[in-house]
């Protein structure tokens, strides 16, 4: 056999196998699937009471939704204010620093 042949010999075994795993890939994501829905079946059989319908399920995801947008509203709103607060005090520092001079002889 020349290396030519086991070259190629080895390439196709190489597809074969190649060609293989991918067939044996879909089969176990087919049976995860499946396996998940059994296992959903099978909850909702035991528990019907505890598992949310998708219309609950819909709004529990908004809601939660809603306070994550509240949450960085209000973030957003304790950041701008001290952002506000910062030149506010230093004012307020130099008006009474002002008013002391002032008034104790220091004529503007």
């Amino acid at each position: 056999m020349s290396p030519e042949d086991e070259r190629a010999a080895f390439w196709k075994a190489v597809g074969t196998v190649d060609d293989r795993v991918t067939e044996l890939k879909a089969v176990v994501d087919t049976r995860n699937e499946m396996m998940r829905e059994y296992i959903l079946k099978a909850v909702k059989d035991a528990m019907p009471s505890a598992l949310l319908s998708d219309d609950q399920h819909r709004w529990v995801v908004m809601s939660i939704e809603r306070e994550a947008q509240r949450m960085l509203f209000r973030r957003k709103v304790l950041e701008s204010a001290a952002i506000w607060a910062i030149p506010i005090v230093i004012l307020s520092v130099l008006k009474v620093f002002y008013e002391y001079v002032v008034n104790h002889g220091w004529k503007p």
